[in-house]
Formats: structure tokens, C-alpha cells, sequence
């Protein structure tokens, strides 16, 4: 790497015109807001994508409690990491739901008791291709094998967003939630108490979480899992610089002076495989 133009693209931009396009933890806000202002940096910008509207909006790919938290504390200005829509290096994929701490057939009866939403039996092998299924809201994997998905009669894009959100909704209420990859849920029997189930998600692309955040709805927590190759982290920036009382074109500028001196000092570097970061 060998200037600021081979970094990918930071830029400060107006916290108010970045859009959320998840619902998120509440919970987290706070603590984030004190680690904030105790720290005195950004320590990894959010990463967002630009609506291409008049207004300048971006919507929030990555980062959603540390923009709540700018909101909340009052900064007006926030450092983000921007790739476009359709960067070939971003990628869309879901979460997928481990739900603990209740019996299997507690959570199957409340998810019956949602209007609108349809049981079919299924095989586990067989219900990611179901997912396809426009009408598809999620499929229901049980500690003893059996197999659900969960669908509805509706089929455009809002309608079974919202339908989605009733559905996760449901269950955050009463039951412990942790986020995975993994697609088997044999292989989470011995590692959860009262294990319920393994919720999937059915995959959705940029434009039409795009198109759902258009329309003024929000994606399912959870539902969303972008891969973005390179992301940065650890910038340090500081927050006494996006507070300053000055245009956000001069705030560009101190920025990318930030950066070339971290470049200068050779304190910038680029690992190309993936990589566990354990001081987050």
C-alpha cells in the first residue's frame, strides 16, 4: 500500500443522513455511548452505502449501534467507510438464529400463534431451497430432527418483510437468541441449555434490503450479514475532531491529513486472509 488512494474510501459524513436498515439493540447503546466518550475515538468507522438520492443518504451496511450512539450523544458528524452497491467485494447473507433457554415446544407454539404465518413439515436438507420460495419467512430446524418452514400468503418484498419481523419478533420476547453460520443444528445439541431451535433466514441482495429501507421498514435484527473484503478497523479517529465547529469540507481535510500520517509512519497495514481480532 503506498498512498491514501489505495486505501478504501473514508469520508466524514452528517450522521442524520445515514438510514438504519435493521432494527437494533437498544440495550447497546448506552455502554456504547460511554465507551465512546471515555476512549475519545471512533475505534472502526461504519460502514454504509449511498442511496444515490438527492440527499446524500447512505444506508448502514455495518454499524448500526455506533450511529444510534453518535445520534444520541449529539455529534452531528461521523467517519464511515463507503462502498457503492454494487462493489464486487461486499456480499449479503443472513444470520441464522439459535434459540435457547426454552423448550421446542414452547417456541413452535408461539410461532403458530402469529396470524398469517403457515407451517409446512420439511426434511433439514431440503429447507434452504425452500427458502427461495417467495412466500418463505424462515425455516424451523429442531433439536429432534423435524423440520419446518414457515411461510406466508404474501409474496411482494414489504409484506413479508413485516411478516419476518412478526416472526423474530416472537421469539426475542421470550427466548435467549445467539447469531451463527452454521446450517446444522446436531452440531449445537451439546453446547446450549434447553436448546429450542435453529431459525434460517431466507438470503435477500443489496437492492432489496435497499428497496425495504426505501419504503420507510426495516430489516429483521439478524437478517443481514454483510461480508466486506477490505473493511477497516482500529482508525482511532478522534472524536474531539468530528465535534469541531467546522464545515465537513474542512473536516474532510483533516481527515485525509489524519491519514497520511498514519501511512507516513508505516501504521497502516493490510492483511489479505481473513482474520480473528481478539481486542475488539
Amino acid at each position: 500500500m503506498t498512498g491514501i488512494q489505495d486505501l478504501p474510501r473514508l469520508a466524514v459524513v452528517p450522521v442524520e443522513n445515514l438510514i438504519l436498515h435493521e432494527y437494533h439493540d437498544h440495550q447497546r447503546t448506552p455502554p456504547l455511548m460511554d465507551k465512546l466518550r471515555v476512549s475519545g475515538v471512533l475505534i472502526n468507522p461504519p460502514i454504509v452505502s449511498p442511496f444515490g438520492d438527492q440527499e446524500g443518504h447512505y444506508m448502514v451496511l455495518d454499524g448500526a449501534n455506533r450511529t444510534f450512539a453518535f445520534k444520541e450523544l449529539g455529534i452531528h458528524h461521523i467517519l464511515v467507510q463507503i462502498l457503492e452497491v454494487d462493489d464486487p467485494n461486499m456480499d449479503l447473507n443472513a444470520w441464522n438464529h439459535i434459540i435457547w433457554g426454552v423448550s421446542p415446544e414452547t417456541l413452535c407454539s408461539q410461532l403458530r400463534k402469529i396470524p398469517g404465518v403457515n407451517f409446512r413439515t420439511s426434511v433439514q436438507a431440503q429447507t434452504f431451497l425452500e427458502l427461495k420460495d417467495i412466500h418463505a419467512l424462515a425455516s424451523l430446524h429442531l433439536p429432534d430432527g423435524n423440520a419446518f418452514t414457515l411461510l406466508t400468503p404474501s409474496f411482494d418484498l414489504d409484506s413479508r418483510v413485516r411478516m419476518m419481523n412478526k416472526v423474530v419478533t416472537s421469539y426475542s420476547e421470550f427466548a435467549h437468541i445467539d447469531r451463527t453460520s452454521l446450517y446444522q443444528i446436531n452440531s449445537l445439541n451439546n453446547k446450549y441449555e434447553n436448546l429450542a431451535g435453529l431459525i434460517i433466514l431466507p438470503p435477500f441482495d443489496v437492492t432489496d434490503v435497499m428497496e425495504v429501507v426505501g419504503a420507510g421498514n426495516l430489516m429483521p435484527p439478524g437478517s443481514t450479514r454483510f461480508t466486506i473484503v477490505p473493511r477497516v478497523l482500529h482508525v482511532n479517529y478522534p472524536l474531539e475532531e468530528l465535534e469541531r465547529d467546522t464545515s465537513i469540507e474542512e473536516k474532510n481535510k483533516i481527515l485525509e491529513k489524519f491519514l497520511f500520517i498514519l501511512l507516513e509512519n508505516k501504521r497502516v497495514r493490510y492483511y489479505a486472509e481473513p482474520t480473528y481480532i481478539f481486542d475488539e
